[in-house]
């Protein structure tokens, strides 16, 4: 058996972690009397927050040079 936690968003169930779950697998509902913040999306969370990005971002690391 696995436990979730999550929230009611007005149309669907949100879980805060992933699970797999099968096609047709019984699950148990149970609505609490606690409520929690509202959710937004993560997507665009950093835009205009990130400045500048070093010219060498996706250069080597050094301490990966035994492996090349």
């Amino acid at each position: 058996m696995l436990v979730a936690n999550g929230y009611f968003d007005g149309d669907s169930i949100k879980t805060f972690e992933n699970f797999k779950a099968q096609k047709n697998q019984k699950v148990i509902i149970t609505v609490l009397d606690e409520f929690v913040n509202e959710q937004k999306s993560a997507f665009g969370l950093l835009k205009d927050k990130i400045v500048k990005i070093s010219d060498d971002f996706d250069a080597p690391l050094d301490e990966f040079k035994d492996y090349e």
